[in-house]
C-alpha cells in the first residue's frame, strides 16, 4: 500500500494483533501495533499537507529510544518523506551541521529533556507537544489511503557518518535496500513457532545495525526492548533493565557483548529466555 514492504507488514500485524506491544523501553514507555498505525498515519497525513517541509524532502528525526522515534520512522515513508535520525548523544553542533547538510528540512523534536537543544539548530521544528497533538488526530481511511508512501528507487532514510575526518556525511539508503534486506533476514533467520519474542534494541537509529531488530521484530509482530538514557549510561542499570525485559532476542555490536561479559553477573540467569544473538556493526 505504502510502497515499502517493511511498512506495510508493520501495518499489517496492526490488523491481525492491534493490542500487541510493539515497542517498550527501560522508562516504561510503550506503544501497541495499532498505536503505531493509528499515530503514524496522522503524523503522515500533516507531513503531507505541511507547509514546512516540501514533498519529498528528507526530515530530521531528533530523539533516542522512544515510541515517539519508530512513530516518527513510520510516518515520513508513509508520506514520501526519507528520515534522517540524530541521537541526543550528538553536539548541538554536529546535529546543526547535519540540519544543514539536508537542507530546507523540518526537525521532529521527539524529547523532553532535550528540548532546548534542539530548538537551538535553525530550522522549523516539530515540538514534542505539538508532536503529541498531531499524533492524537483521527484521520480518515480515503486520507490514509491518499499517502503518497515510498517509491522503491528513491531514498527510504539517510544515515550520518561519524565526521572523524571532517563533517559528516549522509549516506542514502533506498527503498529497495530496506525491502531486500528485510526478505533476507526473514528468510536467512531461524524462526520457530516459539510464540511473541522480545527483540533487545540496543544500537541508536542513528547507526545502521539498528535495521536489524527494526526489521525482524516489527514484521513478524514481536516486541522491541531498547534503552533508555539513563538505564544505558552504567552496566549496572543495563543489567537491571535486562533482567526485567525477558529478552529472546539479541542485537548489538560484538564490543557490547564484550563489555557486558567483563562482569560476572552477565549469565544464563540474568536473561533465562535469550535464545539468539545477532552481532554486527
Amino acid at each position: 500500500m505504502f510502497g515499502s514492504e517493511l511498512v506495510d507488514a508493520i501495518d499489517g500485524q496492526a490488523r491481525v494483533h492491534p493490542d500487541r506491544v510493539a515497542f517498550c523501553n527501560s522508562e516504561g514507555e510503550r506503544i501497541t501495533y495499532v498505536e503505531l498505525s493509528d499515530r503514524s498515519n496522522a503524523l503522515a497525513c500533516w507531513l503531507a499537507d505541511s507547509d514546512h517541509v516540501a514533498p519529498g524532502v528528507p526530515v530530521v528525526l531528533f530523539g533516542h529510544k522512544s515510541p515517539f522515534m519508530l512513530t516518527c520512522i513510520l510516518a515520513c515513508a508513509k508520506s514520501g518523506h526519507p528520515y534522517a535520525p540524530v541521537d541526543t548523544v550528538y553536539p548541538t553542533d554536529r546535529v546543526a551541521r547535519i540540519v544543514e547538510q539536508v537542507g530546507n528540512t523540518l526537525l521532529i523534536d521527539t524529547t523532553a529533556n532535550d528540548a532546548a537543544r534542539a530548538a537551538a539548530v535553525a530550522a522549523p521544528r516539530v515540538s514534542l507537544d505539538d508532536l503529541c497533538d498531531i499524533c492524537a488526530q483521527t484521520v480518515t481511511q480515503e486520507a490514509v489511503e491518499a499517502l503518497p508512501g515510498t517509491r522503491r528507487d528513491r531514498t527510504f532514510y539517510i544515515l550520518f557518518t561519524s565526521g572523524s575526518t571532517g563533517d559528516p556525511k549522509g549516506v542514502e539508503i533506498t527503498g529497495e535496500c530496506v525491502d531486500e534486506f528485510s526478505r533476507w533476514m526473514m528468510s536467512d533467520y531461524v524462526f520457530e513457532e516459539d510464540g511473541v519474542r522480545t527483540w533487545f534494541n540496543r544500537t541508536p537509529y542513528s547507526f545502521d545495525v539498528s535495521i536489524t531488530d527494526l526489521v525482524c521484530g516489527t514484521t513478524r509482530g514481536d516486541t522491541m526492548f531498547a534503552l533508555e538514557a539513563e538505564a544505558d549510561a552504567s552496566l549496572a542499570k543495563t543489567f537491571e533493565a535486562l533482567a526485567d525485559c525477558d529478552a529472546t532476542d539479541w542485537v548489538s555490536t560484538p564490543s557490547f557483548v564484550e563489555q557486558c561479559l567483563a562482569d560476572a553477573a552477565y549469565d544464563a540467569t540474568l536473561m533465562p529466555r535469550l535464545k539468539r544473538m545477532l552481532l554486527a556493526g
